[in-house]
């Protein structure tokens, strides 16, 4: 889950089975990266505007991380929910052989 939230917008909540929650973030990201990709491709096309340039690339990297690092939590989140970490100990232990009846 944390390698497609990195690696796709809105991946993390597409891995937890969130299409509708996904389209919102995978766009933001999308377009951050987007944005990262036309200030790089201007950096590197004029070189005399690249430390204003790298100033922007930082910051839009920042938000990029943030959003990111905001859809890993919320969907950990998620999967906790769905798989739980401890058995219930009050809930008595029953096996294959016991529900069949055999």
């Amino acid at each position: 889950m944390v390698t497609r939230s990195i690696l796709l917008p809105g991946g993390g909540y597409f891995y937890t089975g969130h299409p509708l929650v996904a389209m919102i973030p995978a766009i933001v990201q999308g377009l951050l990266v987007l944005d990262i990709l036309a200030f790089l491709f201007n950096g590197l096309a004029s070189p005399k505007a690249m430390p204003n340039i790298l100033s922007a690339l930082v910051l839009l990297g920042l938000f990029w991380a943030i959003e990111t690092a905001v859809t890993i939590l919320h969907c950990r989140r998620y999967i906790r929910e769905y798989i739980p970490e401890k058995r219930d100990p009050a809930r008595p232990h029953q096996n294959l052989a016991s529900k069949v009846g055999v």
